[in-house]
């Protein structure tokens, strides 16, 4: 009885020790554990400084962090980057890449490493981290956040040159001509804009101001799409001149009209880009003399917002 008696004793006591041990190391390591990466020649020589400095830090905060003796045991990742010599950022994250935080860091060199220490110790929490990357795995496809890219973008600008010749008396045309699209279901736009015109000499000149709105779809405001169409409506202000003879000589005198007008476009642009070439054909009809004019344009489409 008294050597099972010591037996048990022992096993008991082999149970605190480890017990024990398990718990001074758990301790040792501070729950948190770091790796730190430096960038830039100004800060390569100071890793070991800021190395201690993180220690000092996790031990002032109540031993919740600590650095791991190597990458593969590390949860967060802290990188010092000095390649402004200027101002250095510290920015730290989960090793799988989720952010943290990023900080920018001034005064003396020994100021920055220490500053650079505090902010982990501060960030040094895991539930934060953890918090993050359990709500990457929870979140459907849909539910991500998603970055604002080209296809989400509502609006875009397109802007060109352009050559118009028409029936009658209208004469061969050069112009500009700027429209903006505003998103409203899928590939479908809201357009609105101005195009100006000019051409001809004497008394076969005209100038022409069309401002108009109308619908897209497709090219050139959609940055995916490689045709598009569209159709347009809104006033046509024309000036002409008008030859007057005088007993000697003749005067032309300038003719203001507005009428209406409707236009419809085919459009081919080269996809894929922020900034997007596009080749538009379209037929405008003027409705005061049934006059039709057609044009061919050259031009460049952008999304803004």
């Amino acid at each position: 009885m008294r050597r099972l008696a010591h037996v048990i004793v022992g096993i008991g006591a082999t149970c605190a020790l480890v017990v024990g041990s398990s718990r001074a190391a758990s301790a040792a390591t501070g729950g948190a554990l770091w790796t730190v990466d430096v960038k830039g020649h100004a800060c390569a020589s100071q890793r070991a400084a800021l190395e201690r400095e993180i220690t000092l830090a996790c031990s002032a905060v109540g031993g919740t962090c600590g650095l791991a003796r190597s990458a593969s045991e590390a949860e967060l990742r802290a990188v010092l980057d000095c390649a402004d010599d200027t101002t250095w950022t510290l920015e730290t994250s989960t090793v799988e890449g989720a952010p943290i935080d990023r900080v920018e860091l001034v005064g003396s060199v020994a100021d920055r490493v220490r500053e650079a220490g505090v902010q982990i110790a501060r960030d040094a929490a895991p539930e934060r981290a953890l918090a993050v990357e359990s709500l990457k795995l929870t979140l459907s496809d849909e539910d991500r956040p998603r970055p604002t890219t080209l296809a989400s973008r509502v609006f875009a600008l397109a802007v060109g040159g352009r050559l118009t010749s028409g029936t009658g008396d209208a004469p061969a045309m050069g112009g500009a001509r700027a429209t903006g699209g505003l998103a409203l279901w899928r590939r479908v736009r809201a357009t609105a804009g101005m195009t100006a015109e000019l051409g001809g000499s004497g008394p076969d000149a005209m100038r022409l101001l069309r401002p108009g709105i109308g619908i897209a779809v497709g090219a050139p405001y959609d940055h995916e799409a490689v045709l598009g169409v569209a159709v347009e409506g809104g006033l046509a202000f024309a000036q002409t001149y008008r030859p007057i003879t005088a007993t000697d000589h003749t005067l032309l005198a300038s003719v203001g009209t507005t009428q209406g007008y409707g236009q419809g476009a085919v459009v081919l642009q080269v996809p894929g880009g922020a900034f997007r070439p596009f080749l538009g054909v379209s037929a405008v009809v003027l409705t005061a003399e049934a006059t039709i004019l057609s044009t061919a344009e050259l031009g460049l489409a952008v999304s803004v917002f």
